[in-house]
């Protein structure tokens, strides 16, 4: 999976939230410009190939949830919402973009390990919590 369907797929799913409009980007550094709140997502390696014919991959992905500065349950919350929506379940099916276009179809979606911790707080006093997930999708 990649990073822009990774982004569509979060961005419908947090579309009637607080965190609609949350800065996505690409990891593993941050992006300077971005002062407030934002999911920082990075590439793992994944599991793998999922069957012998290669017909399913599945791609490992950290997020690391940002959230404003000194409130750190502002962090929490927004890490444990994406857990939620991750863990759901229910959003697995065909992944578009903004404008319509199919992009993938997600076969599954789960955590890698536990649930969100902190990780750190930053020089802005930004709080960090991480959590890895595993996305079963058709090979490229």
């Amino acid at each position: 999976m990649r990073y822009k369907t990774l982004e569509a797929w979060l961005k419908a799913g947090l579309a009637d939230t607080e965190w609609h409009d949350i800065p996505m980007i690409h990891g593993p550094n941050d992006d300077p410009e971005v002062t407030g709140r934002c999911v920082i997502l990075t590439r793992d390696g994944g599991a793998g190939l999922w069957t012998e014919e290669a017909l399913i991959d599945e791609v490992g992905y950290q997020f690391r949830c940002v959230g404003e500065q000194r409130d750190p349950d502002d962090a929490e919350a927004l890490a444990l919402a994406l857990d939620s929506l991750v863990r759901s379940g229910g959003r697995t099916g065909p992944i578009v973009d903004g404008n319509g276009a199919r992009l993938v179809q997600l076969v599954s979606a789960q955590r890698f390990g536990g649930p969100p911790i902190p990780l750190m707080v930053d020089d802005a006093h930004r709080h960090h919590y991480v959590c890895s997930y595993l996305f079963s999708t058709p090979s490229e």
